[in-house]
C-alpha cells in the first residue's frame, strides 16, 4: 500500500530467462517439463540479480531451487495450471512439504500418497 512507483515497477521487471522442471510420473513412469511460473521463484532471481551479476544470480536461484527440490527431509508438490491462451500445462507453485508428514499418511493408508 505504502511503496513508491519505482518499488512496483521493479517487482514486475522482466526476467530474461525462463525456469522449467523436467520430472517423471511416479505411477506412469512419463516424462515430461513444464514451464516454472512461480512468481517467488523469479522474485529471489530479482533480488540476487540486485546484489550480484545477473549470470551468478541465475547459477545461485538454479542452485537453490535443486537443493530444495532434492532435500530428502522435503516432498516436493508442483501445482499445475493451464493457460487458455496456449493450451499447456505450466506449473504455478512448488510447494515442500516435511517427508515425515507425507510418510505418516502413507502409514495411515492414505490413498493420494
Amino acid at each position: 500500500l505504502f511503496v513508491s512507483d519505482e518499488d512496483l515497477r521493479s517487482l514486475a521487471d522482466r526476467v530474461p530467462w525462463q525456469f522449467r522442471l523436467r520430472f517423471r510420473e511416479k505411477k506412469s513412469g512419463r516424462e515430461d517439463d513444464a514451464k516454472v511460473l512461480a512468481w517467488s521463484l523469479y522474485q529471489g532471481l530479482r533480488r540476487r540479480m540486485r546484489m550480484m551479476d545477473d549470470e551468478t544470480a541465475l547459477q545461485e536461484t538454479a542452485e537453490f531451487v535443486r537443493k530444495s527440490i532434492f532435500n530428502p527431509q522435503k516432498t516436493v508438490f508442483a501445482i499445475f495450471g493451464t493457460h487458455s491462451r496456449f493450451g499447456h500445462w505450466m506449473i504455478s507453485a512448488l510447494y515442500h512439504v516435511p517427508s515425515k508428514i507425507i510418510n505418516l499418511d502413507a502409514e495411515r493408508g492414505d490413498p493420494l500418497f
